[in-house]
């Protein structure tokens, strides 16, 4: 519009604050960056520089930095014609951001054949997991896993109140969740049920009158929800990273579309034998080629469990 304002680099650095939300970054990292754009912008030699060339430059550390505050500045920042086209930004940039938690027994059993499954894990490593969802936008679970273990969904950390609760989120292609599930009524952050498109409309209605939002996908051969079309909806609503917690069906899925990038796998020294009910469902695989690879990044004890991290391995 022609108008011409001072820099102000405090405003710069709330905006790159904002993107970074909830993301494993400390303050100094994020002054560091700003002090790196701004070098930039000096050894240009222009008195006066474009917002749209410091946004460019914002966007080129992000990419650098983090995918997640990328796609969050970029929701802002770029231009997108019509929501296709910022589902299709999406669509490029955002699949990388999920994590798996899984709580098994050495032999990577999550519950008993009869379903029971509190607790594997010892309380130390629980209190680690809710350490990890205060650093996503959003928990996942599957139905299954709603129906037989109630969860909260949410992040519970002695002493100190998470200042602001991570969005929930459930695939139930059957609408059967309850509305006497706790998810549904656990304080901030929305909640997110996605569904078939033959869902009852009764059911859908019951549940968006109760604050829910609903929202139906496609369906896959065998019955599950198409995992990528729930991560770009995410993505729509600002969504950027997502921590998938069951069960073993759901997890199958996200691995089978490539959509893990990192796996945090907690395994208590029991043994359930085969009975018990697997933490990662059929694959599909036929051949060792196909299989998801991983790189072990950290192993650590917690309390009397191991808790192993594990990245996405390029092909």
């Amino acid at each position: 519009d022609g108008k011409r304002t001072p820099f102000d680099r405090d405003k710069l650095l709330r905006s790159i604050t904002i993107a970074t939300r909830k993301r494993p970054f400390e303050a100094e990292q994020l002054d560091q960056l700003v002090s790196g754009i701004i070098r930039r912008m000096e050894s240009a030699g222009e008195a006066e520089i474009p917002s749209t060339e410091i946004g460019g430059m914002v966007m080129e550390a992000l990419a650098e930095l983090d995918p997640v505050a990328y796609v969050r500045y970029a929701s802002v920042y770029r231009d997108f014609k019509d929501a296709s086209d910022f589902a299709q930004f999406i669509e490029q940039h955002s699949l990388h951001m999920e994590t798996l938690k899984i709580a098994t027994s050495m032999d990577a059993r999550i519950a008993m054949s009869t379903g029971e499954s509190k607790w594997i894990t010892g309380a130390e490593a629980r209190l680690a997991v809710h350490e990890i969802r205060a650093r996503h936008d959003a928990v996942l679970a599957g139905i299954g896993t709603v129906l037989a273990d109630d969860p909260q969904l949410n992040v519970r950390l002695p002493g100190r109140e998470a200042k602001q609760q991570p969005h929930r989120i459930v695939l139930d292609s059957e609408l059967r969740i309850p509305a006497t599930a706790r998810l549904l009524s656990v304080g901030s952050g929305q909640v997110f049920v996605f569904t078939s498109h033959d869902s009852e409309t009764e059911k859908v209605a019951a549940l968006r009158d109760a604050g829910v939002n609903v929202i139906p996908v496609e369906r896959k051969l065998e019955g599950g929800l198409e995992i990528r079309e729930v991560l770009t909806h995410l993505g729509e609503h600002g969504i950027g990273s997502v921590m998938i917690e069951g069960g073993g069906q759901v997890a199958a899925s996200a691995l089978r579309e490539g959509c893990i990038d990192c796996i945090e796998w907690f395994r208590a020294p029991i043994l359930i034998g085969s009975e018990g009910r697997p933490a990662i469902g059929e694959l599909g695989l036929d051949r060792l080629a196909g299989v998801p690879r991983f790189t072990r990044t950290g192993v650590r004890t917690v309390g009397d469990d191991l808790w192993e991290t594990y990245e996405k391995r390029e092909n």
